[in-house]
């Protein structure tokens, strides 16, 4: 795991592969400590990241990991990936719900406990046991540049 507080707030270099698809994309970051450092002159930013709430939904998809859903593995989704996805996830990699609307099009919202923190423990747990398959979760929703995240209850995941 790499300690990233001295990186908080700051610009970055990063040294990685991109992962894409579906309009997604993501760097995976190569293995050497050098893969993540502060870029030259870089200064401190205004201010951190700032989650807005959208507010309470229900959202209909399925867990997968970011990593290989993006495209580190084929398939990186559905029953196939189950096992692989959890080994992702309890390696750290962000569990994500993916949904789909009317057209197809993929949403990605990242999946987080109630206090808007990575999931640990029991809760972790519970996440993993919905893992590669459909589900429904209910929560918080709420975005930042771009990006959606549920803080939920673990409890409030129903098989569909």
């Amino acid at each position: 795991a790499r300690d990233l507080a001295p990186l908080l707030n700051t610009r970055v270099q990063v040294t990685g592969w991109t992962l894409e698809r579906e309009g997604r994309r993501i760097i995976e970051l190569e293995p050497d400590a050098g893969a993540l450092r502060p870029a030259a002159e870089a200064p401190r930013l205004a201010s951190p990241l700032a989650w807005q709430p959208v507010g309470a939904v229900t959202l209909r998809g399925e867990i997968v990991d970011t990593k290989c859903f993006l495209g580190a593995m084929k398939p990186g989704e559905g029953r196939t990936h189950r096992a692989c996805a959890i080994l992702c996830i309890q390696g750290g990699i962000p569990p994500t719900l993916v949904t789909r609307g009317p057209s197809g099009a993929a949403r990605f919202t990242l999946l987080c406990d109630p206090a808007g923190e990575p999931f640990g423990g029991a809760q972790l747990d519970a996440i993993l046991a919905h893992v590669g398959g459909p589900i429904e979760a209910q929560g918080q929703l709420e975005s930042a540049a771009g990006v959606e995240r549920l803080r939920l209850d673990p409890r409030s995941i129903r098989r569909r």
